[in-house]
C-alpha cells in the first residue's frame, strides 16, 4: 500500500478496530503551528517540519503520567483538548498565593485554582488545617501536583485515586504522620481542599492514561462470557469514548473554523487568544479494483504546547476493510498531481523532484 501526500501535514495510517469488531484502516494527519504569547488574536504560523506520530502510548519518564498518546486510533466521538508544559503565571508578574488558570474554545471552557506551595498542619482546634500558601510568580502544573496519589498499606495492597494515580494524596488513613504533608497546588474554584478526609476531583489540563478513571469504564465487560464467546475481539458493550484521551471535562464538539481558543494566566503574558488554523484536507482511499473513497476526515485532537508555544491540529479518517490493508492500494492526502496520476495509469515507478511525499506502507 502506498501512501501519498501532497501536502505539508505529517500523515500517517495504520490498520485498526472498530467497536463493531471491523477491521478498518487509520488515516491520520497532523498539522503544527507556532503561536505567540499575546492577548490579542494572532493568527499561528504553519510549522513546515514534519512532526512526530506516535505508534505507541509515551509516558513522561520514571512516571505513569501520559505524556504523548498513540496517534492511530480508529475514532474518537468528540475532540479532545488537552495542554502540555503547563505553567501558571501570577497576574503582572507579581507574587501570589492563588491564581484562576484556565482554557476555553467557542462556548466550552476549563478553569481552577492553582494554589502556592502548602503543607497540612494542625490547627488551634487540632484538627487538620492548610498552612498558608508560599507566593510565587510561575508554578509547574502537573497531574503530579494535583489531588489523587497512592497508598501501599503493611501488607503490599496499593489503595489509589483512580482517577489520578500519580498525584498528591488521597491520604485513606490519617494520622500524625500527615503533619507537613503536601497539599496539591490545584483545586476547583468552588471547592477548595480543606480536609482530608474528603475526596476530591483531580484538577489539570493534561492527557490522561488508557487505565485511568474514567477510560477503564468506557473499555467494555471483559468477563468469562467474554472470553467463552467474544475474545479476542472487543467486548459487546465497548464504548469509543475509551479512546479519549483528555480529561472527561476537555472533551468537545468538533471544533469548526472561525473558533478562537483561549488561555487565562497560562501564558508570560497572562492571557492567549489563538484563532484555530482549521483547513480542509483531503484524504482519498484508492482500493485494488480501482474504486476511489473519499475520506471525510474530522479534527479530534487539538495539542496545546504552551512551553513551545506550539499547536497541533489532528485531523482523523477510516475506511472499513472487507479482509485486510491488502484491499488498498494507495492512501492519498491531498489533491494527488498529475504525474502520480499519470505514471500510475501506465504502471511507472513516480519519482518526484520534491514533494509530494511517497511511502510504500
Amino acid at each position: 500500500m502506498e501512501l501519498v501526500n501532497t501536502t505539508r501535514l505529517t500523515a500517517g495510517c495504520a490498520p485498526g478496530r472498530l467497536a463493531t469488531n471491523q477491521m478498518c484502516l487509520v488515516v491520520v494527519a497532523k498539522a503544527c503551528f507556532a503561536w505567540d504569547d499575546s492577548p490579542s488574536p494572532q493568527a499561528p504560523t504553519p510549522i513546515t517540519e514534519r512532526v512526530v506520530l506516535h505508534d505507541h502510548d509515551v509516558q513522561l519518564e520514571g512516571t505513569d503520567v501520559l505524556a504523548h498518546e498513540y496517534d492511530f486510533v480508529p475514532y474518537k466521538p468528540n475532540c479532545d483538548v488537552v495542554l502540555h508544559g503547563a505553567v501558571a503565571y501570577a497576574p503582572a508578574g507579581k507574587p501570589c498565593e492563588r491564581v484562576a488558570v484556565g482554557m476555553g474554545l467557542g462556548e466550552w471552557s476549563k478553569r481552577f485554582a492553582v494554589i502556592g506551595e502548602r503543607a497540612w498542619a494542625r490547627g488551634a482546634d487540632g484538627g487538620w488545617r492548610a498552612s498558608d500558601p508560599v507566593p510565587f510568580v510561575e508554578l509547574p502544573l502537573s497531574w503530579r501536583n494535583a489531588y489523587g496519589g497512592a497508598v501501599e498499606d503493611a501488607d503490599g495492597d496499593v489503595r489509589c485515586c483512580p482517577a489520578n494515580p500519580e498525584g498528591v494524596g488521597p491520604w485513606f488513613e490519617v494520622d500524625d504522620a500527615l503533619e507537613g504533608t503536601p497539599l496539591p497546588n490545584t483545586e476547583q474554584l468552588d471547592v477548595p481542599i480543606d480536609s482530608p478526609k474528603a475526596d476530591y476531583v483531580p484538577q489539570g489540563l493534561g492527557p490522561i492514561a488508557r487505565h485511568w478513571a474514567p477510560r477503564p469504564d468506557h473499555a467494555g465487560t471483559f468477563d468469562e462470557a467474554w472470553e467463552r464467546d467474544r475474545a479476542p475481539f472487543l467486548p459487546d458493550d465497548f464504548d469509543a469514548r475509551f479512546h479519549q484521551c483528555a480529561p472527561a471535562d476537555q472533551q468537545i464538539a468538533y471544533p469548526e473554523a472561525g473558533d478562537t481558543l483561549w488561555l487565562e494566566n497560562l501564558t508570560t503574558s497572562g492571557d492567549a487568544r489563538i484563532p484555530l488554523p482549521l483547513e480542509a484536507v483531503l484524504m482519498t482511499v484508492i482500493r485494488y479494483d480501482g474504486e476511489r473513497i473519499r475520506l471525510a476526515p474530522k479534527v479530534d485532537t487539538l495539542i496545546v504546547d504552551t512551553s513551545a508555544r506550539r499547536l497541533d491540529v489532528v485531523y482523523r479518517a477510516h475506511v472499513p476493510l472487507a479482509r485486510s490493508v491488502r484491499d488498498i492500494e494507495a492512501v492519498v492526502i491531498g489533491k494527488p498531481t498529475r504525474g502520480w496520476e499519470r505514471a500510475r495509469m501506465t504502471g511507472k515507478t513516480y519519482q518526484p523532484l520534491g514533494r509530494p511525499s511517497r511511502a510504500r506502507l
